[in-house]
Order: structure tokens, then C-alpha cells, then sequence
């Protein structure tokens, strides 16, 4: 693609508002139009960026080459689908959609249309800059705990999908590895589950919307040693044998990505500009939502298609 992508922010929430002002900030791209259906709220974004609030879906559409799409989750699905079958490039915000079946359709669509469709799982980028992706070794254990004091947002999908999703996207790249038992309590805004996965690695998760601060921690047990991370204030502490303290002595606060917003964005752009790979695809999406859907099912929390897996779960 020559000349400047297009782009539109769909969603002028708190997201599209961060979405909005990264995409402003790059020369390789324009910010076109921001799209909310709460057209005050869009007019109030744009009017911030210099930019056009589009009236309707369909005019966002007419006017871009690619949509950021940050409204809210219940919504990825349509929105995304819409995007891609008028040929635009999509980056949608996680979760990619709320069942395998729908994730499943927009990996097809963005097959069958050529165009890119990039998922929005930003921490990924946050380890790779702390050197635990790719993870070095087999951990036989990982622990991870993601918690927020209760906000009123995101509360048309549940925890699972809210923020647990974050830590299935790593453990996933971490492991490489399918869920073979779980165990899972909890409700709609608070969720601990616990996994062994084909590996026999076990995984516990953790995450809740009703905590009194914000912890955000992974923990990765190996034979040579523990590895534990901080994602609020970027503390990477490692114990163990000399190999693994040397491996991950040139990694600090100085190293951990700042601003990974606007690294995906920017990644974004250049797989749309110069026909790259995504940084994370929708079939990466896709595994993520699929184990999402089974740990909701196992909390009792929503009914899951038997034919969701293709191997069953067992108790």
C-alpha cells in the first residue's frame, strides 16, 4: 500500500481514546474518522484530533482503509465481520469474540478477503520485552494472578473474557500446550482456575473485577528455577540456577516496553502498509477464546457447545 493508511477508531470509549491518540501520532497513518454510537461522545474525540466522526458504521467504512475496533466486547464479532467482508483491514480489541464458532468465521473472512485482522492481546509484547517470550525451557508450573477493583466497565462479558484472557494468550505462547483436566470456581466478576495441560504442566489463573488494588503477576516455576513478573510496576525477579540468572540478567525497567498501545498499533500499520504477518493473528486469537469458553463453562458461569473442543474436557 503506498501513501498514508487510513484509519478509524471505532469505539470512543477510554480504549479508542488511547487507539485514537497512538494512530495520530504515527506518520505512516492518518486518523480518518472515530465512529461511537454515542455521537456526542465521537464528535468530542475527533474534534480533539482534528479529525471526522463518522455518523454511521457504514460511513467509517466508506472512508478508511483499516478499523481499530475498541467498542465494546460483545460486539468485536459484528463489527469485525462487517469490516472485513467490505475488505478492510481490522485490528479489534480482545477478545477476538465471545465463542470459537464466531473467532472461527473472521479467521475465514480475513482468509477469504486478503486482509489483515490483528488481535489486540498487548501484554504478549510486554513479555517479550521481559524476555519471557519465547520462554526459554519447560516450566512444569505457571501461576498468574490479574486483578482490578470493581469499575462498572467491561461488564458486558464476563471476567474470563474481561481480563483471564490476558494470561490465557501467554501461557499459550508460553506452553504451546491444550488443556487436558480443570478445575474451576468463581462467578461472573471473580474466577480461579486450575489446569494441567498435555505437557503435564500445571496452570493456575486467577482474576477478578472486585479486588481493593491492581495486581497483575506471573510466576513461571522450572527445573532450574522461579521466574516472577510484575506487570503494574515491571519487576522481573528471578531465582534459581546461574544459567537462568545470567539468561535474564540484561532484562530491567529500563528494558520492559512502556507503551505497548501503541507497539501494536504500530505493528498494526505496518502488516496493513507492507502486507506483513500480524503481531498476533485470529487463529492465535481463536485458541485463546477457546480456552476462555471452556473455563467459563467449567464456572458454571454460560453453556458451552459440545463440538466447541475438538477432543472432550474432562472433570
Amino acid at each position: 500500500m503506498s501513501g498514508k493508511v487510513r484509519v478509524g477508531v471505532v469505539g470512543a470509549g477510554v480504549f479508542g481514546g488511547y487507539h485514537a491518540a497512538k494512530i495520530a501520532d504515527l506518520n505512516s497513518a492518518e486518523l480518518t474518522a472515530i465512529y461511537d454510537i454515542d455521537k456526542s461522545r465521537a464528535s468530542k474525540l475527533a474534534t480533539h484530533h482534528n479529525t471526522n466522526a463518522a455518523n454511521s458504521f457504514d460511513e467509517i467504512i466508506a472512508e478508511t482503509d483499516a478499523l481499530i475496533i475498541a467498542a465494546p466486547a460483545s460486539e468485536h464479532f459484528d463489527l469485525a465481520k462487517r469490516a472485513m467482508l467490505r475488505s478492510r483491514h481490522v485490528l479489534v480489541e480482545k477478545p477476538i469474540a465471545l465463542s470459537t464458532d464466531e473467532a472461527e468465521e473472521l479467521v475465514q473472512i480475513s482468509k477469504a478477503k486478503n486482509v489483515v485482522l490483528q488481535v489486540g492481546h498487548q501484554e504478549r509484547f510486554v513479555c517479550q520485552s521481559a524476555g519471557l517470550l519465547p520462554l526459554q525451557g519447560e516450566p512444569f508450573r505457571i501461576d498468574c494472578v490479574r486483578e482490578v477493583a470493581a469499575t462498572g466497565r467491561c461488564e458486558d462479558v464476563s471476567v474470563i473474557f474481561d481480563l483471564m484472557i490476558h494470561d490465557i494468550d501467554i501461557v499459550r505462547q508460553m506452553t504451546g500446550a491444550d488443556i487436558v483436566r480443570s478445575k474451576v470456581s468463581g462467578d461472573y466478576n471473580d474466577v480461579a482456575a486450575e489446569l494441567l495441560l498435555e505437557n503435564g504442566a500445571v496452570v493456575t489463573l486467577k482474576a477478578s473485577r472486585r479486588s481493593m488494588s491492581p495486581k497483575r503477576e506471573i510466576k513461571i516455576t522450572q527445573n532450574s528455577g522461579v521466574i516472577s513478573f510484575n506487570f503494574v510496576d515491571h519487576e522481573l525477579s528471578v531465582s534459581g540456577a546461574e544459567e537462568m540468572q545470567q539468561r535474564y540478567a540484561e532484562f530491567d525497567k529500563n528494558s520492559i516496553l512502556r507503551d505497548p498501545l501503541a507497539h501494536e498499533d504500530n505493528l498494526f500499520i505496518s502488516a496493513v502498509a507492507n502486507g506483513e504477518r500480524p503481531a498476533v493473528t485470529g487463529k492465535e486469537a481463536l485458541a485463546s477464546v477457546a480456552w476462555a469458553q471452556h473455563i467459563e463453562f467449567k464456572s458454571g458461569i454460560a453453556t458451552m457447545p459440545e463440538q466447541a473442543f475438538a477432543k472432550e474436557l474432562q472433570a
